[in-house]
């Protein structure tokens, strides 16, 4: 675990820089169409950077680590901000969302591959949500998105 304070800032900006550098590459190599460092105002809010992939947009969120639990839980993302951020951005059809760290984003990972491999809300609900921790994970997804707005 990290101590806080200047080393580890540094530690985070260089991870987010490497990042950054990765998706500048993806530009030159062609896979992406545009990157945007840093855009101001709204469309900037709670993201260090946007890609773009034809009509599609993902927005990137770089954290390196959560040096309190060594992962991310959906309060953590709350409290920070990103479930916000997300939630704002996704409200456009051809918007994507990434969350980059090197500590797992646990439960929202379960939550989205869940909802990748499901071919409808019906099958997502009935299916994929059976487990308890699952549909509250999902719950409480939901409470801290509609809260945080």
């Amino acid at each position: 675990m990290p101590l806080p304070g200047g080393p580890t800032d540094k530690f985070g900006n260089r991870y987010e820089g490497r990042w950054t550098v990765n998706c500048m590459i993806d530009v030159m190599d062609e896979r992406v169409d545009a990157i945007r460092l840093e855009p101001p105002g709204v469309e900037g809010e709670g993201i260090e950077f946007w890609v773009r992939r034809g009509d599609k947009r993902e927005y990137h969120q770089v954290k390196r680590q959560h040096s309190a639990s060594g992962r991310w839980t959906l309060a953590d993302l709350g409290h920070e901000h990103v479930l916000a951020h997300f939630r704002d951005k996704l409200y456009d059809p051809e918007a994507a969302c990434i969350f980059v760290s090197s500590h797992a984003a646990y439960q929202l990972e379960e939550l989205a591959d869940r909802s990748r491999r499901a071919v409808s809300w019906e099958e997502f609900e009935q299916v994929f949500m059976k487990g308890d921790a699952q549909s509250s994970a999902l719950n409480d997804l939901c409470r801290r998105s509609l809260l945080s707005g």
